[in-house]
């Protein structure tokens, strides 16, 4: 029995498991790299945070009193200073790459004056290297989320609103690139909308046996703009249809781990900014 004998769908709009939704917006291995990304950023914020200083608006003059290697190995300096303002002693650590001082050295402060305790020797900030680096690959790691729910957005309106219609390959071209050894293709499909309008979709695939294996593919566009559709076999649906034509779930842990990552995640970052920020 063919595809067309095996998919029936209901009529527009039709019903699909939040589970396979989160895992259509936020699976895939590419997502959950990108989530790895932005906890590793989260931890490197959890490392440095206490060196992070802002808001700093006052100086004084301090004294370097102790100079210590890190513990955990690393070429990395720990100042530990301590300066005076309206007559109260602070004390506060400023770490750097290279040996700069040594006890008893006079250093410039720069502190928070309505909170002293938040202060760093003048002239060092993390931002530059420590921080922006790693918010930089947070930031593309976040681009490429953004882009995954996107286009798991739009396969999620085509299951649920999307017409079903059978396309057939036109044409096969190789394009000359490679992915997990095996050439990608460029596959281009036509279906006919429900004026029996012709369209075409291209894809571009290294597995080609999921868009050959049946005279006809499925389709699904949109019917008010039916250049707009996607090929059914083109994406892992993580779900199966029912013989009366409604979607089931068929890995719901799965999608309840792909919506767990970006809750820990967010949570988590978000307790760090407000547990030790200050203004």
């Amino acid at each position: 029995m063919g595809k067309k004998e095996e998919l029936v769908l209901n009529s527009a709009p039709r019903s699909l498991p939040w589970t396979t939704k989160s895992s259509l917006m936020l699976g895939g291995w590419v997502s959950l790299s990108a989530w790895i990304i932005i906890g590793m950023m989260f931890m490197r914020f959890v490392v440095h945070w206490p060196e992070i200083r802002i808001g700093l608006d006052d100086y004084a003059e301090g004294k370097i009193t102790l100079v210590e290697n890190s513990e955990d190995g690393e070429i990395l300096f720990s100042n530990h200073f301590s300066f005076y303002h309206e007559g109260e002693l602070y004390k506060g650590i400023t770490k750097s790459i290279e040996e700069e001082y040594q006890e008893g050295d006079g250093v410039g402060i720069e502190f928070q004056n309505d909170n002293p305790s938040n202060a760093q020797i003048e002239g060092h900030d993390l931002w530059p290297a420590e921080i922006l680096v790693p918010v930089g690959f947070g930031i593309l790691a976040l681009i490429v989320i953004i882009v995954r729910i996107r286009k798991g957005l739009l396969v999620i309106s085509m299951l649920q609103k999307g017409h079903l219609a059978w396309a057939k390959l036109l044409k096969k071209e190789g394009t000359g690139v490679f992915l997990d050894q095996h050439e990608v293709f460029k596959m281009t499909l036509e279906y006919r909308d429900l004026e029996n309008q012709r369209h075409r979709i291209i894809v571009k695939t290294h597995v080609t046996e999921e868009l050959e294996d049946d005279p006809e593919e499925p389709v699904l566009f949109e019917p008010r703009n039916p250049q707009n559709a996607i090929m059914f076999d083109q994406w892992d649906l993580y779900a199966s249809w029912t013989e009366n034509g409604e979607f089931e779930d068929e890995l719901k842990y799965y999608g309840m781990f792909n919506l767990s990552l970006p809750i820990i995640a967010l949570t988590a970052f978000g307790i760090l900014i407000f547990s030790r920020l200050h203004w």
